[in-house]
């Protein structure tokens, strides 16, 4: 199973801290633009410890958009915002993130942005089928809940080769450690069964998001989500977010590839 870490806050202080990581991981790398990507992917790869392979380490661009735009992807979001950094990356070939979420930084979009919600569902939409269709990768991040409510608010898209994370996690649930175990077994299986090799479980948290707000995972919990995503047969495990990440941490992860 494949390691992976989301990295919201890409500053120089988070991304030096790939000189802790002996193994082959990928980063998602929140930009609001191409060129800011591609500034923070070659600031990354400065602290490759193997600088001979690039391989070891690759790199996704996650969109982000401005808080009062939106911040995520959704129907919600700022038409403009959407069709600017979407419109940018339509034929790119780079791996490609959308993180699939309602504006809660902004919440007035959810009456400011009823008006372009159809038009903008669907642009996202044809945008994820046009990346498929010219076979360049994409990765839909999910909220985990009631799928067909999620299709509907478009949070989730009917899919052949775009990757699918389901964001699952445990440390913001608020259940017995038995049964948030439990339910992200639950989850796993049922995304691999669905989604084969392009399903991809979200784990964390072990720092916080935007929201500032997120419960930390141990090593030792975050060691046993990925012991079970591993036994699901996950293809890869993306944690939220490399910025928390520590040589025990590092110890952790490195019992399960």
């Amino acid at each position: 199973m494949k390691i992976s870490f989301f990295e919201e806050f890409p500053t120089n202080e988070n991304l030096e801290k790939l000189k802790l990581i002996n193994f082959p991981t990928k980063l998602y790398i929140a930009a609001r633009s191409l060129q800011e990507f591609r500034k923070l992917g070659n600031i990354a790869r400065k602290f490759i410890p193997d600088q001979r392979n690039p391989k070891s380490l690759g790199l996704s661009y996650w969109i982000i958009l401005k808080k009062w735009e939106g911040y995520w992807i959704s129907p919600f979001s700022i038409r403009s915002a959407l069709l600017r950094t979407m419109n940018e990356v339509r034929n790119e070939p780079i791996e490609v993130m959308l993180d699939l979420e309602n504006p809660s930084h902004a919440r007035w979009l959810y009456l400011l942005g009823l008006p372009n919600f159809r038009r903008n569902k669907k642009f996202i939409k044809e945008f994820i089928e046009y990346r498929e269709q010219t076979h360049l990768f994409s990765t839909l991040v999910e909220l985990p809940g009631d799928e067909k409510k999620l299709k509907f608010w478009g949070l989730a898209y009917e899919t052949e080769t775009s990757y699918i994370a389901r964001m699952f996690y445990t440390s913001l649930i608020k259940w017995s450690r038995e049964k948030r175990s439990s339910k992200l077994r639950e989850v796993c299986e049922e995304g691999v069964k669905k989604y084969g090799k392009y399903f991809q479980i979200g784990l964390g948290c072990i720092a916080k998001g935007v929201s500032g707000v997120e419960p930390i995972l141990s090593p030792t919990e975050l060691k046993e989500d990925l012991q079970i995503a591993k036994e699901s047969k996950v293809s890869e495990a993306i944690i939220f977010r490399f910025g928390g990440i520590t040589k025990d941490y590092v110890k952790a992860i490195e019992t399960i590839i």
